[in-house]
């Protein structure tokens, strides 16, 4: 086979094993729950994580930089 049909399967395959792992777990979540919590997250505690997030992604970034 030809590597770039290869390529095109293994994707579609991915994607067909990420949609079956999302239809199963959107099976378990109780959506007005879900928004409930959702609604009750505190701005500051948003920003906070997603600020540790960055920084955790640009550390990694830079010892893989570093390594390379």
């Amino acid at each position: 086979m030809k590597p770039s049909v290869v390529r095109w399967l293994r994707l579609i395959a991915g994607l067909g094993v990420t949609a079956f792992f999302l239809w199963l777990l959107w099976q378990q979540v109780d959506v007005p729950k879900a928004g409930a919590a959702l609604s009750q997250i505190s701005v500051w505690s948003l920003a906070a994580a997603i600020a540790f997030l960055a920084a955790g992604y640009t550390l990694r970034i830079i010892r893989w930089w570093l390594m390379l």
